[in-house]
């Protein structure tokens, strides 16, 4: 009797086949779900800069909408430009706050206006004017960082 042989090649191919693929799946699903949350957590650090960003300059508009009423006041009660500046010098250096700190240059006619979060500053310099048209004139309106640069080295 002749005894048909059958190869069983065919099936050992296959499962290596099926194996294979089955660990290139789990390598591709993990390095999407690493890069997943990769990008969650870079969207939570921008979410945030930009938040803070509004923060702080919505606290700067604050203060130079105080410093606006302080000088639109002194305006109005100044008899002569040396009265209204002698009068605006402590108003506008009492306007300082735990949120935003307020200096005025008595010399240059200026006032700054700097508020700090964490890493971040805006600061807004103005330049007093004796006049009813425009109290000031807004020189500057800058974000920087307050303190040195450090890289990130989470990814």
């Amino acid at each position: 009797m002749n005894k048909v042989r059958q190869s069983y090649m065919n099936t050992g191919i296959i499962s290596f086949m099926v194996i294979f693929i089955i660990l290139c799946m789990v390598t591709f699903s993990i390095l999407s779900v690493s890069t997943a949350k990769a990008n969650v957590e870079s969207t939570d650090r921008s979410v945030s800069a930009k938040q803070d960003y509004y923060v702080l300059s919505s606290t700067v508009c604050a203060k130079v909408n105080e410093i606006d009423d302080v000088l639109t006041k002194a305006y109005k009660n100044a008899s002569s430009s040396a009265d209204y500046y002698s009068s605006i010098t402590k108003d506008i250096k009492a306007l300082s706050s735990t949120d935003a700190e307020v200096h005025y240059d008595d010399t240059n006619h200026r006032a700054t206006v700097k508020a700090v979060k964490d890493s971040r500053a805006i600061t807004a310099v103005l330049t007093i004017n004796y006049s009813s048209g425009s109290p000031y004139t807004v020189e500057s309106f800058t974000e920087a960082p307050s303190e040195q640069w450090q890289a990130e080295d989470t990814i």
